[in-house]
This record gives C-alpha cells, sequence and structure tokens, in this order.
C-alpha cells in the first residue's frame, strides 16, 4: 500500500504533517494484509502507528526515505507484538528526548537495513536522546544491517538475548547500555562496528548489573573513552561474556571487566587508540572476575600481555602454550590440590589451591 497514493496523499516534503496519512495507509494496508511502502522523501510525523502482529513497513531505502520526529517522546512503540518487519528506512528524531524505537514484550521482529539517527556529537550533546529501547520479555528481536547515529544512548538494553549483525554504531554518547537492574539482560552483537572520536563517545558498550549472556562476535571498536565496560566495580556484571575475532581500542581504556562470572576472550586485538596508554588496554578486577579464559590475544605494544594482567583463576592460551595466570596446579594422591608459585628471589614453593 503505497502512502503517497490516493486517499492517503502523505507527501514527504519534511514540512507537512504526514501523521494522519500514514495512518490512514497503514489501516488500510492491514485491512487487506499489504505491507505499507513509503516511497522516497522525508515524512514528518507526531508518532507513527502502533503496528499489529506481523505488519511489514518499508521504505526505499534507508537514506531515501526518512521518518521526521521533532517530540520528546516515543517514535515507534511497539508491545506485545510478534513478527513486525520493518526495512529499508530511515528513522530521524530531533527532539532533546526523544527515542526512535522502543519495543515491549515483542517477539521475532526484524529490522532490516534500517537507519536510526539524533543531533548528538561532540560540539552539540543530545545525550538525552534515544536511538532503541528492548525492554520487558522482547526476545528474537534481530536488527540486520541497520545504522545507529548521533543518539545519547543507541541501544538501551533490559531484556533477555536479541542481536545486532552487520550493523554499525557511530557517534552515539553511548553505543549500547545495559543498566543497572536490568536482570538476565543479553545480547548477540556479530559481523559490526562501534566508531567514534571521543569526547563524542563515552562508553561504545556498557554493561551493568545482573546481566545475562552477552557474545560478540567478529566486531570492532574504536573511538571511545572506553570502549568496553563489563560489569561494576561493586561486584555486579554479566553471567557470561564472550568475545571471539574482534578489535578493541579506546582512548581511555579498551575492555575494562570490572565484573563476570564466565569472561572468555578469543583471538582480540588490543591496539592504543589516539593519546592511549598501554596498561590500559586490558584490565580485568581480580576480585569480581577472578577466574575466565584468554586464547590467542593480540597486543599491539608488546609480544604478549604480561601474566600479571590476569588474575590468578585465568586461564591462558598464547603462544607460549598455556599458562595460568597465578601459576600451574597440581593433585595430590589425597585429591588434595596445590598450586606452583614462584617467589620474587625465585624460590619455588606451592600453596593449597582446593
Amino acid at each position: 500500500m503505497n502512502a503517497k497514493s490516493d486517499p492517503f496523499k502523505a507527501v514527504g516534503d519534511s514540512n507537512a504533517d504526514d501523521t494522519n496519512a500514514l495512518a490512514k495507509a497503514y489501516a488500510a494496508a492491514a485491512g487487506t494484509g499489504r505491507p505499507l511502502y513509503l516511497p522516497p522523501g522525508v515524512y514528518r510525523v507526531t508518532r507513527l502507528p502502533k503496528f499489529a502482529s506481523h505488519a511489514t513497513v518499508s521504505g526505499a531505502g534507508a537514506d531515501l526515505t526518512t521518518v521526521l520526529y521533532e517530540g520528546d517522546e516515543t517514535l515507534l512503540a511497539l508491545a506485545n507484538v510478534d513478527g513486525v518487519s520493518i526495512q529499508n528506512l530511515g528513522l530521524w528524531v530531533t527532539g532533546t528526548t526523544g527515542t526512535a524505537i522502543e519495543l515491549v514484550d515483542a517477539t521475532r521482529c526484524a529490522f532490516d537495513s534500517v537507519r536510526v539517527r539524533g543531533q548528538h556529537d561532540a560540539d552539540t550533546p543530545f545525550r538525552s536522546q534515544t536511538g532503541i529501547v528492548l525492554a520487558g520479555r522482547t526476545i528474537g528481536t534481530s536488527f540486520i544491517n541497520c545504522d545507529i547515529d548521533n543518539c545519547g544512548i543507541g541501544a538501551r538494553i533490559s531484556s533477555p538475548f536479541n542481536s545486532f549483525t552487520e550493523s554499525k554504531f557511530s557517534t552515539n554518547y553511548t553505543s549500547i547500555w545495559c543498566q543497572d537492574g536490568s536482570i538476565g539482560a543479553g545480547l548477540a552483537i556479530s559481523n559490526s562496528e562501534f566508531v567514534s572520536k571521543a569526547p563524542a563517545t563515552d562508553c561504545h558498550l556498557r554493561i551493568e548489573g545482573d546481566a545475562g549472556r552477552w557474545s560478540l562476535t567478529n566486531v570492532w571498536f574504536e573511538g571511545a573513552q572506553s570502549a568496553i565496560v563489563v560489569g561494576q566495580s561493586g561486584g555486579n556484571g554479566p553471567l557470561q561474556f564472550g568475545m571471539t575475532n574482534c578489535f578493541v581500542s579506546g582512548t581511555g581504556a579498551g575492555l575494562d571487566i570490572q565484573s563476570c562470572r564466565h569472561p572468555y576472550l578469543a583471538n582480540v586485538i588490543f591496539a592504543l587508540d589516539l593519546n592511549g596508554l598501554a596498561d590500559s588496554m586490558l584490565r580485568i578486577d581480580p576480585a569480581n572476575a577472578p577466574a575466565g579464559i584468554a586464547i590467542n590475544l593480540v597486543n599491539s605494544v608488546v609480544r604478549e600481555f604480561p601474566v600479571k594482567t590476569f588474575p590468578a583463576g585465568w586461564t591462558i592460551y598464547g603462544n607460549g602454550g598455556v599458562i595460568e595466570a597465578g601459576g600451574p596446579t597440581i593433585q595430590g594422591a589425597d585429591g588434595r590440590t596445590w598450586r606452583i608459585t614462584v617467589s620474587d628471589r625465585g624460590e619455588v614453593g606451592v600453596t593449597p589451591a582446593g
């Protein structure tokens, strides 16, 4: 159903208010089981319709079809829906506290080739603008080939497990934020990139509270004050955090693991960003992330990360073989376990390990 056709007559010139025209076009499309199509143009609205389950809405392209929202509430709010598909269009929020997309208790929705953007940058901060909110029991929702740009918060996550694939986060103050209190919240990110220039971006990925499973595969991070902060110094952090085949760089900190029960790092490249410090590329809190696995990490400054980078319970697989950060362990005939230690003077000893 073409939103510009009779009798809907959406204008799409960025000046006319197309709210009612799009609502009527969607109602007609839903009544006949057809998708809603928005031809090229900039459609200024005060809200978008509350699309029902299995609705399909598409534009001519993320940079050709744009829905402009100048308010301070939410442009597209969906709750208790299943299988909504949004594709090939842009959502542009200019209100100081506006939100582009909010999903609550939504299942298996799909956003394909959608651009979400706000007004935030280093010179004109809009830190209260939000691109995407995934809340409640929203699960199985995917963002594929999407761009989330210039928002205060690119995506705020408090729901169990959804995904971003082939997507790009650019110049958001916080690209993805799992806030304290989001128990069990999780996310999968793959083949995506996070780029910016400080001070426009404080942190690309911040995971707070007793979150669930976070999985990152083939993801690039650069240009933020802190690339990734996992958990909180007080001891609340995700159940699991894994990175595989990723690149991490930050002006202040690369990967800062403050709290996590099961961290796993494999084939991750750590590089210095502009004005970065070598000892800030990877930080791990020994009290709240005491055990984990690191496999073939690449340090752009030295050949290997010093063993002291890792808490005693970590196991490190690198060019030199397998190393336990706290020293190798042996088990006696009585079943007791001992850890071999070496003092500053080279004296070998053992300490009980369990």
